[in-house]
């Protein structure tokens, strides 16, 4: 039995090395679960700080697209500012000349029935336009035609010609003068 002490002795000795060794990797494990709890935790807030992130940079790759489709359409705008400034002055000369064109195309609807185009042409241009410019009242210059456009437009023109009407200004004249009035029009045919 005394060799059995020996080797019992180094048995004890063992085993409190193994307690030991034991109690050292349970804190070891206790300390690497806490760790790994903070480490899970910091992956978890990455995760979620890395989700913003990526947000954030869709919502500035979108705000950038939106900036250049803006800044093209504003660039494609500004070419059209041009024949916008253009057009408010024909529309603001045209509401100057209102006054003298709807009494030249009065006069025209009114008088102008019984009579062939060159009469037409002298009572417009060597009369009418003669007296309105004697009054200093405002008219459109070019009045070649002008009444034409004044008093209808080409959808309409188009769709008397689809009916039959003849090419010519007289012809076209005399559809005004029958299509505009309200009362019954004179129109004499040679």
């Amino acid at each position: 039995m005394n060799d059995f002490v020996p080797i019992l002795n180094k048995v004890i000795q063992l085993n409190e090395q193994l307690r030991i060794a034991n109690a050292a990797k349970d804190k070891a494990e206790s300390e690497l679960a806490a760790k790994q709890a903070a480490v899970d935790a910091l992956q978890k807030d990455f995760d979620i700080i890395n989700g913003k992130k990526m947000k954030l940079e869709e919502d500035a790759k979108s705000t950038q697209a939106k900036l250049t489709a803006a800044s093209q359409l504003i660039k494609g705008l500004s070419g059209e500012k041009k024949s916008w400034s253009e057009e408010l002055k024909i529309i603001d000369q045209s509401i100057i000349n209102l006054a003298g064109d709807i009494s030249l195309s009065s006069a025209f609807l009114s008088y102008c029935g019984p009579f062939n185009q060159d009469f037409r042409d002298l009572l417009i241009h060597n009369i009418w336009i003669k007296d309105l410019d004697d009054k200093k009242i405002p008219h459109s210059k070019n009045i070649d035609n002008g009444l034409i456009p004044f008093l209808t437009n080409d959808a309409e023109i188009g769709q008397w010609r689809i009916k039959g009407l003849p090419t010519d200004d007289q012809s076209t004249q005399n559809a005004l003068i029958v299509s505009q009035p309200i009362r019954y029009p004179l129109l004499i045919d040679p």
